[in-house]
């Protein structure tokens, strides 16, 4: 079984007036004047071409694709990473950035975007594939 893992791809969009009314104040300042430009740019579509001339039976993605849990970060990371979601099985679990904000955890943004990425698996060794799970069952990691 070839397995690719990827964790930390920190998806960014420029937060709304109203968001920053959070902790996201002081990540998004950090983010300005700390990490200016280390996140994102032509390498990301680099990765993904990496990967997919791999061909990997699973992706796992370990956590943070997003920097601050905005709506906008998970559909940037969605639409991104859309040649491996539509190629390769892919499991994802969030990291803390992903539950950056309380709001972020209580309204499930990462389950609304990538739910049907984290319900886990099973490989089939006869038939050399990935098999994922109902989308609709929790996996004994994914929390409330």
């Amino acid at each position: 079984m070839r397995v690719v893992h990827l964790t930390d791809l920190h998806f960014a969009a420029r937060p709304s007036l109203g968001q920053l009314a959070s902790k996201r104040l002081l990540g998004a300042v950090n983010l300005a004047v700390r990490r200016a430009g280390v996140f994102g740019g032509p390498s990301r579509a680099a990765l993904i071409d990496d990967v997919l001339a791999r061909r990997p039976d699973l992706v796992v993605i370990t956590g943070d694709l997003t920097t601050l849990a905005t709506d906008a970060e998970f559909e940037a990371a969605r639409v991104a990473l859309g040649p491996l979601l539509e190629r390769v099985p892919l499991l994802t679990l969030a990291g803390n950035h992903d539950r950056y904000t309380r709001g972020s955890a209580r309204v499930r943004r990462m389950e609304r975007h990538f739910g049907d990425h984290m319900g886990g698996g099973r490989w089939l060794p006869t038939e050399h594939r990935w098999d994922a799970c109902d989308p609709g069952s929790a996996p004994p990691w994914r929390y409330d």
